[in-house]
């Protein structure tokens, strides 16, 4: 028995010992997975504290992402207000040049509702209005070519029959993203802003004429002057001369052609009142013949003077012939009458072909034009070289004297016809050694 229960106790502490070890894997494993729920739990701190900051870094964009929008809001808000505050009508147009939207102004100007076009084709709504050949070249190009419609001026027929002239400005609305592309298209009625513009141009131009046919007016008489001297000398010469058949037959011709040629004068200044576009009054004018023709009517003063008149060839340009009269007129009948006390006068006309190279020196003129020099230069009381520009303003005078009369006139007159044919002119003077005047004109007006 006793033998039995040593082996009994020795299997009992086997067993003992094969528990314990047991026990001290399992103690083991039990402290092996003790550290692995440690490390799981700091893994979940971190984890924690970042899903902690991501949550906060969310608000905050949250946070941005409200306010964003509600500047959004804000900005849509404002372009909804500007755009329903436009005068000018506007239209939104997506695929298929449907209308999305349109402004306040264009359902007033047409007198429209949004059923009556809000997604129906822009070219046919308002009985097809708006389908222009040239209207819908444009717009087709805006979208595919990326094109701008910029200030394009296009006649639009109504079906009253009227014609009305709109300005229209077209783009692309431009998004960042896929998007359908849209089209903002505004336009603009000029029609009573042209008629306004047509009345404003009529009425400048009647001004211009007006002031133009006062100027003609005062220098009427000026230009009349010379042929009624000579008439009125003739005559109190054949009245009171001798019955000399000859004589009165050659003063009788030198009075009828005063006349004819006062005749001439008078007709002209009529032709040029009658006609509001001096354009038409434009033809080709032979100055040599204009200069002889004057050169008559100046027959008594030169031989008062004892003056020496040198004519030249001068050309045949495109001009008005009373008023080349009367810018030659008033330059050589001024070489005659301020002239020196005591000294003959010696007046020079010439002219020449002007050099292209100089054409940059005078604004007025057009490189693409040709242009001839006509020279009027004399020996006569001449004036002071910073006068030069003075000389050609209206009523100016640079001297008073009971020898040397005049009214002020005929220069400022002579610059206004020199403009209006797209000229220029200047002068070349001393005082007491003469004056040169220049006048550039060119050969043909331009077209």
């Amino acid at each position: 028995e006793l033998e039995q229960a040593r082996e009994d106790m020795g299997r009992i502490s086997e067993d003992q010992e094969t528990s314990n070890e047991e026990l001290q894997s399992a103690n083991e494993e039990l402290l092996s997975g003790n550290e692995e729920m440690q490390s799981l739990n700091e893994e979940l701190e971190t984890s924690k504290e970042e899903l902690q900051s991501t949550n906060e870094e969310l608000i905050i964009v949250n946070r941005e992402l409200m306010e964003k929008q509600r500047e959004l809001n804000r900005t849509l808000n404002y372009l909804e207000a500007i755009i329903a505050n436009l005068r000018e009508p506007l239209l939104v147009l997506e695929s298929g040049y449907r209308v999305q939207i349109a402004n306040a102004a264009f359902y007033k100007k047409f007198d429209v509702v949004e059923a009556q076009i809000e997604g129906k084709s822009f070219f046919d709504m308002q009985q097809q209005l708006w389908n222009n050949y040239q209207l819908r070249n444009l717009l087709h190009k805006v979208l595919p070519e990326k094109e701008r419609v910029v200030d394009e001026e296009i006649i639009i027929d109504f079906p009253s029959g009227k014609q009305k002239s709109f300005i229209f400005n077209a783009q692309e609305i431009v998004h960042n993203t896929d998007s359908e592309k849209l089209i903002l298209l505004s336009m603009e009625d000029i029609t009573e802003r042209k008629m306004t513009d047509g009345y404003k141009k009529i009425i400048a131009e009647l001004k211009k004429t007006n002031e133009q046919l006062d100027r003609y007016v005062h220098v009427a008489s000026h230009d009349l002057q010379e042929p009624l001297r000579k008439i009125m000398i003739f005559s109190d010469l054949l009245l009171n001369g001798k019955d000399n058949l000859l004589e009165n037959n050659a003063t009788l011709k030198k009075i009828a052609s005063s006349a004819e040629r006062m005749s001439g004068l008078i007709k002209g200044l009529l032709d040029y009142s009658r006609v509001a576009h001096h354009g038409e009054l434009f033809e080709p004018t032979d100055l040599s013949k204009i200069t002889r023709e004057i050169m008559t009517d100046f027959e008594l003063l030169i031989k008062e003077k004892q003056a020496k008149v040198d004519i030249g060839q001068l050309p045949e340009i495109e001009a008005i012939p009373i008023q080349m009269n009367q810018l030659l007129g008033n330059l050589i009948g001024n070489a005659l009458k301020f002239s020196n006390e005591g000294v003959a006068p010696i007046v020079k006309v010439s002219s020449r072909a002007f050099a292209r190279k100089d054409i940059a020196k005078y604004p007025a003129l057009s490189p693409k034009m040709d242009y001839c020099e006509i020279i009027i230069s004399d020996n006569g009381i001449g004036f002071n070289p910073k006068y030069q520009e003075q000389i050609f303003l209206i009523f100016q005078r640079l001297r008073e004297s009971r020898n040397q009369k005049g009214s002020g006139i005929g220069l400022s007159l002579v610059k206004k016809i020199v403009e209006n044919h797209h000229g220029a002119i200047y002068t070349v003077s001393e005082e007491g050694q003469g004056a040169t005047f220049h006048v550039i004109l060119p050969v043909e007006q331009p077209r």
